[in-house]
């Protein structure tokens, strides 16, 4: 039971750490001049993916990042996959 305890501990330290913090700024910067994919964003940038998919849920959370569109993502060729945005001029005016 305490390894689990400890476990949960550091993950959320995990998400606090100057390096967590660095890569949540970096992938809004991205999104601010473009729009992207999540796979496309953290290839640009050079961090996980996985760590990429946090990003996304606490810049949506917060209201800064919006789903601009459906489409097939010019990485993984998967289709029905989000392009993001955190531009201001186009998240205000999808709110709408």
């Amino acid at each position: 039971m305490r390894k689990d305890i400890k476990h949960a501990l550091n993950s959320r330290q995990h998400k606090e750490s100057a390096l967590w913090k660095a890569e949540e700024k970096r992938y809004f910067a991205y999104l601010l001049l473009n729009t992207a994919t999540n796979s496309m964003v953290c290839n640009a940038i050079g961090i996980e993916c996985k760590n990429g998919k946090g990003h996304k849920r606490k810049l949506e959370k917060l209201g800064l990042l919006k789903v601009i569109r459906m489409g097939i993502c010019q990485l993984t060729k998967y289709s029905g996959v989000q392009y993001l945005s955190t531009n201001p001029e186009i998240v205000l005016k999808k709110n709408d």
